[in-house]
């Protein structure tokens, strides 16, 4: 019996390392799509899985990507509960309770920043993904393949598409005009520059 209290020590020591090494990362990643309670959510689901899963979790050669792959599930499957909720609200006739926001991922509030979250709004979640895996996560291509489950090949024509569909939307948005025009001077009033001119 000893050997297998010895062999469960082991394993859990190996998860606490691989969980402390990974979680601020996951966190963040999940933060950056979700508000915070959902983000904790997705992020006790995900290693409640990698725990169900240790056998194969701590046997792969790098976890983080399975546990992006893990969480990316976990926001998926979020996002259509909220959806089927608001239709089913909306059935009802009632009004939804407010949502909070999910996090903008660290952008400032600048012009270019809050075009980059409109226009990243407009994309699928597929698109939105692959974009934050590369940019926000800073995987290589071979990572985000992995937690996207295709090739790396795949990776690179889903990125390129992405930033296609990204420039685009971004084109189709209008800026914030933080400064307001002042209006045109009228001519009439003594005091106008163009009253001057004549």
């Amino acid at each position: 019996m000893t050997g297998h209290k010895g062999s469960m020590t082991s394993e859990l020591d190996d998860f606490r390392r691989v969980f402390d090494a990974s979680y601020p990362k996951l966190m963040a990643y999940a933060r950056r799509r979700a508000d915070s309670t959902a983000a904790d959510d997705v992020v006790a689901e995900t290693f409640l899985v990698a725990w169900r899963r240790r056998d194969e979790f701590l046997n792969l050669e790098r976890q983080l990507p399975w546990l992006y792959a893990v969480a990316a599930n976990q926001l998926r499957n979020q996002d259509r509960s909220t959806n089927r909720h608001l239709r089913l609200v909306a059935k009802a006739g009632a009004q939804p309770a407010e949502v909070e926001a999910p996090a903008d991922g660290g952008l400032t509030a600048d012009s270019d920043a809050e075009l980059l979250r409109q226009a990243l709004k407009t994309l699928s979640f597929d698109d939105q993904e692959v974009l934050r895996l590369i940019a926000w996560e800073e995987l290589s291509y071979h990572d985000a393949a992995e937690v996207l489950g295709c090739s790396t090949d795949a990776v690179a024509q889903r990125i390129r598409r992405a930033k296609q569909r990204l420039t685009r939307a971004m084109a189709h948005i209008e800026p914030a005009n933080t400064n307001t025009p002042s209006p045109e001077p009228d001519p009439s009033e003594p005091d106008s520059p163009i009253a001057e001119v004549r």
